[in-house]
């Protein structure tokens, strides 16, 4: 029992080193990679893969599957002010499958995540709402055709 204890807290540990790292942290300590591993029995098995740039963002982010196969990259591209304007999706065979475009509005704010296949085509669009104070309302999801597919509230309660 011990033992199984021991493991599990080490894998909850290894898996949120890459996304426990905040940019600042990343940037400070001049991070390039950071590979999360499952340890099971003493073998190793990589989960994810980070590339960060100079000021700590995530570039690529790699996936396996549980045996350590490769599954997934993304690719991401930020504008001047740092804001992800651009992601890129590969498969298993580093063919790109999916392009993601996001837009902000004149507060920074993201309004739009639009979806496209490999040939430019329409899949889906994520459209977010802000309240006065800048907290994100909803986000309304939508096909291709501009069918509404799901809408996420969020609400806040204050002090």
């Amino acid at each position: 029992m011990k033992k199984i204890s021991a493991i599990v807290l080490i894998l909850l540990l290894v898996a949120g080193m890459a996304q426990a790292q905040s940019k600042k942290k990343v940037k400070k300590n001049n991070i390039k990679t950071a590979t999360v591993v499952d340890v099971v029995d003493g073998k190793q098995t990589p989960t994810e893969r980070y590339v960060f740039d100079k000021e700590g963002r995530v570039l690529e982010e790699a996936t396996y599957t549980k045996e350590g196969k490769f599954k997934k990259l993304h690719k991401i591209k930020y504008n001047s002010d740092g804001d992800e304007i651009e992601e890129e999706e590969y498969d298993e065979a580093n063919k790109l499958t999916e392009r993601k475009k996001v837009k902000y509005n004149a507060l920074g704010e993201k309004t739009e995540e639009v979806f496209y296949d490999v040939n430019g085509k329409l899949l889906r669009t994520n459209h977010f709402s802000y309240d006065s104070r800048g907290l994100k309302t909803e986000k309304k999801e939508t096909d291709a055709n501009g069918k509404v597919t799901n809408i996420r509230k969020y609400t806040y309660e204050f002090r």
